[in-house]
C-alpha cells in the first residue's frame, strides 16, 4: 500500500479524551487493486463515512457493502478480519478512543461487537445532520472537529460516562491488567456499575478489553523495533510466559509473532500514522 493512500490527523484539543484519530482512504483511480489486507482488533471503535463515488467497501467477503453517502459504525473487534476495498474509493473515519462513540454520537455499543451498523439505525437526525458535511469529497478532514465539537455540547447524546477516560487510560497504562475489583476500588464505583459502562459504552467487558489492549501493546513493542526478543515483550506487556504471549498474539492476529512481521500492511502502516502523530 502507498504511503499516500492513507492519510491520519489528530482531532482538536477538546475531543481528544474520547477521539484519537481522523482517517482517510483515498483510492481515485477504478481498476486500482483491491485491499484486502487483515486487520486485527484495535481496542477502539470507528465510525466510517463511504463518500459518494465509492465503489465498494465490504468489512468481510461475505458481507453486504457499507452504504455510499452515509456512516456506519464499527464496533469493538475480538479477532481479525478482512475488508475488502475497491476502487474508485474515498473513506473517512472517526478512529474513536474506547467509549467515544457512545459519549459523542449516543451510541449504545452493546450488541455491536465484531459488527457494522448504519449509524442512522443507532442515533437521532439531529446528529446525522451534523455529519453530512464531512460526506462531502471536497471536505478536509477537519471538518469533523466542528461536527464532533458540536455533538459533544450536547449532553443529551452521552451514553457514556465522564470518568471512563481517566479509567480506561489507567487500563492502557497498565497493558490491561488491572481487574474489575482493582478498577472499582480505585475510581470508586461499584463492579456492578463499571461492568454496566464497559458494556454500553465500550461494547466488551472488562477482562476482553485488557486482553486486546495488551495485545496492542505487544504489536506496538514488536513494531518499533525489529530485535524485539521475547523478553522484552513480555515485560512491556504483562504476559505471564512465551507461550501465553503466543496464544494470546495468534488469538487476536490468527498468525504467529514471527509472521505477523511480514503481514498486515495497512494495519501496520495505521498504527505507524498513529506514532508519527504522538499516539
Amino acid at each position: 500500500m502507498k504511503p499516500d493512500l492513507l492519510t491520519l490527523a489528530l482531532p482538536a484539543a477538546p475531543l481528544q479524551p474520547w477521539v484519537r484519530a481522523y482517517v482517510r482512504y483515498y483510492l481515485p483511480q477504478a481498476g486500482a487493486e483491491t485491499l484486502q489486507s487483515h486487520y486485527f482488533p484495535l481496542a477502539d471503535t470507528f465510525l466510517i463515512g463511504v463518500r459518494p463515488g465509492s465503489f465498494s467497501v465490504q468489512l468481510h467477503a461475505d458481507s453486504p457493502p457499507l452504504p455510499t453517502n452515509s456512516w456506519s459504525v464499527l464496533g469493538q473487534y475480538t479477532t481479525r478480519f478482512r475488508p475488502q476495498l475497491r476502487a474508485p474509493l474515498d473513506v473517512v473515519a472517526v478512529q474513536f478512543r474506547p467509549g467515544g462513540c457512545a459519549a459523542l454520537l449516543g451510541v449504545d455499543m452493546a450488541g455491536l461487537m465484531n459488527n457494522a451498523r448504519p449509524l442512522a439505525e443507532l442515533t437521532s437526525p439531529a446528529t446525522l445532520a451534523t455529519l453530512t458535511p464531512a460526506l462531502d469529497p471536497a471536505a478536509p478532514l477537519s471538518c469533523l472537529d466542528e461536527a464532533l465539537l458540536t455533538l459533544a455540547d450536547a449532553p443529551a447524546t452521552r451514553k457514556a460516562p465522564r470518568e471512563l477516560p481517566a479509567i480506561l487510560a489507567h487500563v492502557e497504562a497498565e497493558a490491561g491488567r488491572p481487574t474489575v475489583a482493582e478498577l472499582a476500588r480505585r475510581f470508586h464505583v461499584t463492579e456492578r456499575t463499571l461492568l454496566r459502562w464497559y458494556r454500553h459504552a465500550v461494547g466488551v467487558g472488562p477482562k476482553q478489553f485488557g486482553r486486546i489492549v495488551r495485545f496492542v501493546q505487544a504489536v506496538q513493542v514488536l513494531e518499533q523495533t525489529s530485535e524485539a526478543g521475547w523478553t522484552e515483550v513480555l515485560q512491556a506487556c504483562g504476559y505471564t510466559d512465551q507461550a501465553h504471549f503466543i496464544r494470546e498474539f495468534r488469538a487476536f492476529s490468527g498468525q504467529s509473532p514471527g509472521q505477523f512481521r511480514t503481514g498486515y500492511v495497512v494495519t501496520r502502516e495505521h498504527l505507524r500514522g498513529l506514532r508519527e502523530l504522538g499516539e
